[in-house]
Parts: C-alpha cells; sequence; structure tokens
C-alpha cells in the first residue's frame, strides 16, 4: 500500500483530490474487517465513484474504452 498512497500523494499534489481520495479510501476499505454497516457503505460510496468517474481516469492514462476496474484505488 505504500506505492498506492504515494501515487494518492502525487495525485493530491497535482489537483486530483478525488481519486486521491478514492485511492485512500479503497485501502482503508480493503482493511476493514467483517461485514459492518460503515465498510458497506464505504464499499458502495466507492462503487459508485469508480463508475461515475473510472472511465474518465482510464483515459487519462491512456485507456480510454477499458472498463475500468481498481483493486485497492489502483
Amino acid at each position: 500500500d505504500t506505492l498506492r498512497l504515494a501515487y494518492a500523494d502525487w495525485l493530491q499534489e497535482h489537483g486530483d483530490e478525488e481519486q486521491a481520495q478514492f485511492v485512500r479510501d479503497s485501502i482503508r476499505h480493503a482493511k476493514m474487517k467483517g461485514d459492518t454497516p460503515k465498510r458497506r457503505k464505504l464499499g458502495k460510496e466507492l462503487r459508485i465513484l469508480e463508475m461515475e468517474r473510472g472511465p474518465d481516469w482510464m483515459k487519462a492514462v491512456g485507456l480510454a474504452g477499458v472498463r475500468p476496474y481498481f483493486s485497492r484505488g489502483i
């Protein structure tokens, strides 16, 4: 997760606070234990953001048209 967090810092430093927070929240979600309401809520929020913004994030790295799938934020 260290490299993912470094990437999140880089995203934030380059003006992409939304994706930086997505990466951080994805890591936090992966570390949560059990099936709790808080974990389910965060998971739902992450899935929605992935569907809404994922295609733009993929396009930004030259992968336009590729269906996004993120694991721990990237």
